[in-house]
């Protein structure tokens, strides 16, 4: 109610518990990942792949799942994953030059294809154009920076890339809603 009324505006208590509700799942979501990175001894690498994730994210949306639990058990779960893969990963003696640019360029079709997926509600929303040109740019640039830190860091490089690309799956459409006449 202070909030609302600080504001000077009636009241919308569904709005503002709603808002509360998502603040506070993202805060054990953030904990969850401190916590699970912290025991696996891999918080760095699983910082660097989730600000990456959600970064692509904010600016491409994507695929939602009907339930806050599905959430955080599958995106804390693929963050750890993609910790994980890409830790043994950069023990491989690859092109990895190579291998990371072709990731991205896969990431940067898959955008180009699908679109971003914009929840109506958000500011903007009308503009695509913009947030496709944003997400291509923020592609863009994770590749400068996975191939700048690759030498010394191969293990961060690989996980941006698979998070870019994770991020970017969630825009597929597997199957099209039912229309209804």
């Amino acid at each position: 109610m202070y909030l609302c009324s600080s504001l000077n505006k009636e009241p919308d208590l569904d709005i503002l518990r709603y808002g509360i509700e998502v603040f506070l799942k993202s805060i054990i979501k953030i904990l969850s990942l401190l916590f699970v990175g912290v025991i696996s001894h891999n918080l760095p690498s699983l910082l660097i792949i989730s600000i990456s994730f959600i970064l692509l994210r904010l600016v491409s949306g994507g695929f939602h799942f009907s339930s806050y639990h599905y959430c955080y058990v599958i995106s804390i779960s693929l963050l750890t994953l993609l910790s994980v893969l890409s830790k043994y990963l950069s023990l491989l003696k690859l092109d990895w030059t190579f291998l990371l640019i072709s990731l991205n360029l896969l990431s940067i079709t898959l955008l180009l294809v699908f679109k971003t997926s914009i929840n109506i509600n958000r500011p903007n929303f009308h503009k695509k154009k913009m947030y496709l040109f944003l997400s291509i740019a923020l592609t863009i640039i994770s590749i400068l920076v996975s191939l700048i830190i690759k030498d010394k860091y191969l293990s961060f490089s690989i996980g941006i890339q698979l998070s870019m690309f994770s991020q970017v799956i969630t825009l597929v459409k597997f199957k099209e809603k039912e229309q209804y006449i």
